[in-house]
């Protein structure tokens, strides 16, 4: 397949994946008196798994694209709206999910290639 289309379907995925994820990671459920934020969980957990899938089964370079959508959508997204609205507010799950990503980005693309890709 063509490098190029590889690394728009990955930045494309990314970006979709980041959408999704910011509109969800604000979700909580209430478990015996205790707010529970399990949309920030879910989102940390499937931005971490999707770049680590993408780093071990293809490119460093596709990784990289795949984070950038990733962390591009969290950036847009976080921005306020025309109305005032946002969709990051600033409480602990805002700020863990504006910074979480790019981190994790950072780690997982930068992590040294296993011995075994390496022959």
């Amino acid at each position: 397949m063509n490098r190029w289309l590889v690394r728009t379907l990955a930045a494309c995925g990314g970006f979709l994946l980041g959408m999704v994820f910011t509109f969800g990671h604000q979700a909580r459920a209430g478990v015996a008196g205790i707010d529970l934020p399990w949309g920030l969980g879910v989102a940390l957990v499937g931005t971490v798994s999707a770049l680590i899938g993408i780093r071990l089964f293809a490119s460093r370079l596709v990784a990289a694209w795949a984070a950038a959508g990733l962390v591009a959508a969290v950036v847009l997204l976080s921005m306020p709206g025309p109305g005032g609205s946002v969709l990051v507010p600033a409480n602990l799950s805002g700020i863990i999910w504006a910074i979480g990503p790019s981190l994790s980005a950072i780690v997982i693309v930068m992590w040294p290639a296993s011995n075994a890709s390496r022959r």
